[in-house]
């Protein structure tokens, strides 16, 4: 009996290990961006954290905490010193405004890498990178 019982446990403890796993992948497949007016290594606003990766098909939520007006809008080689909007297929993925306190958020289809600043302060002040991968 308790050779059934240990048994019944450890098949008990599997699957709730297991369920565990799938929320816990779930829930970090997307992310959070916080746009902050703080620790931004010398400039008055940055996106945190700068670079993110995520799995294909989530969603990604910036949330304004400066007090200011942002946006996140793709890069293009003549806004951002070069550097044009990655490799990512999602065309949709274009430009969001974010006012102040508020929060926007994009769900990717697409793998790839997508680059992306702030048109009101610039490239040079506030810009950011999603690495977006097929899921496993």
């Amino acid at each position: 009996m308790r050779r059934l019982a240990g048994r019944a446990a450890a098949a008990l403890s599997a699957v709730a290990l297991s369920l565990g796993a799938s929320v816990s992948t779930a829930a970090a497949a997307g992310g959070t961006v916080t746009i902050d007016n703080t620790g931004c290594n010398g400039h008055t606003y940055c996106y945190k954290p700068s670079s993110l990766s995520i799995t294909d098909g989530s969603r990604v939520t910036w949330n304004d905490d400066s007090g200011a007006p942002h946006d996140v809008t793709r890069c293009t080689p003549a806004a951002c010193g070069g550097l044009g909007g990655g490799n990512g297929s999602d065309n949709s993925f274009t430009s969001l405004s974010i006012g102040p306190g508020g929060s926007a958020n994009h769900t990717f289809h697409g793998t790839g890498t997508y680059n992306y600043y702030c048109t009101i302060h610039g490239f040079n002040v506030m810009h950011g990178s999603i690495t977006v991968a097929a899921p496993k």
